[in-house]
Order: structure tokens, then sequence, then C-alpha cells
């Protein structure tokens, strides 16, 4: 996978480097042979009531659709991507600079509020399990872009400017700065 995603980066494939009739394709071709290996994988575990004797086989289909679903995925995205600029680009752009603070967030309140406050595993379902995600997930395409409108870095980033560089960084942002031209300035200088 590591070589296949640097050779894509070479080709200029992540970049939105390529026509976009290639991208078209690529997802058109990557989600019509993707879906399907992986909904074959869902089925042929769920038929089998998720027992453990078919989980290893039910996922070599959702294995070999990856790729292709991950190809045609990166090709919306960067389709999109290529799009006018817009509020949700802004705050997605505010969540991946802040991917580090971000990732420890979650995983501390997936911790926190699946494991010790509702305590019993049986309790928490499926269903419960995706709405705590679009919950998490709301709260930090809000909190990202409020928090850049303060501070140029997330709290993780910053410490690890801190750490990286060993000595202290600038964090507050000067008084009424934030623009989405200054986050995709400082996007480009991260």
């Amino acid at each position: 996978m590591m070589l296949i995603g640097a050779g894509l980066f070479r080709a200029g494939f992540m970049s939105g480097g390529l026509p976009a009739r290639t991208y078209m394709q690529t997802a058109i071709i990557g989600i019509a042979v993707g879906i399907p290996l992986a909904v074959a994988g869902v089925i042929m575990v769920a038929v089998n009531d998720y027992s453990l004797e078919v989980a290893f086989i039910g996922q070599i289909p959702n294995t070999l659709g990856t790729i292709p679903f991950a190809l045609g995925y990166m090709s919306l995205i960067i389709l999109w991507d290529a799009r006018a600029d817009n509020w949700l680009k802004r705050r997605l752009r505010a969540v991946g600079r802040m991917a580090l603070t971000n990732y420890l967030t979650q995983t501390a309140l997936g911790v926190l509020v699946l494991t010790l406050l509702l305590g019993d595993v049986e309790f928490v379902s499926r269903s419960a399990v995706l709405a705590f995600v679009i919950a998490v997930w709301a709260l930090q395409v809000w909190w990202s872009e409020a928090w850049l409108s303060r501070f140029r870095f997330g709290p993780a980033e910053w410490l690890w400017r801190v750490a990286t560089y060993r000595s202290g960084q600038p964090l507050r942002r000067p008084r009424h700065s934030y623009s989405a031209a200054s986050a995709q300035d400082a996007a480009g200088r991260d």
C-alpha cells in the first residue's frame, strides 16, 4: 500500500495534477468494483452471525475491494477540492490542520464515553457507536475552525512544534487576523 501511495504521489495523482476525466473514470471504476466486493464481505460475515470462523474469510473480498474503492473515493475528493471554496471546505481544512489534536480528542472521548461512562460492552450497540462517531465528528468540525480563529495551531500540534524545535512557539494568533485566506496561507506553510 505504501508503494502504491508513493507511486500515485509521484505521478501527480494525489495533488490533482491529472485531467478531471482521469479522476472521474477512476472514481466510477473504483467505486463500481470496490463497493460490491466490500458488500459481499459484509454479507458473508453478517449471514454467519459474525462468527469467528467466517470473519477472516469474509475480510478477503473487503480487503480486495479496499484499493479500488480508496482510489475512487480519493478521486471524488480531488474533484470536489478543485471546485470553488465554500464553508465546508474551510471547516474540513481546519479539521485537517488540527489532525493530531482531533485524533487524540476522539480517542480520549471514545475511551471516556464508550468504556468508562457506559461501562458494559453489551450495552453499546453499533447504532450507539455510529451516533457517537457522528456527534464527535460534528463537534470537531465546529471546534477546529473556532480554535484556529484564535490560535495558530491545535494544542497537540503546538506541543509537537515546541518539542521539535526545542523552543517556545507562538500560539496565539494576532487579533482579527484569521480568515479563509490566512488559513490557506498557513496550511501551505505547514
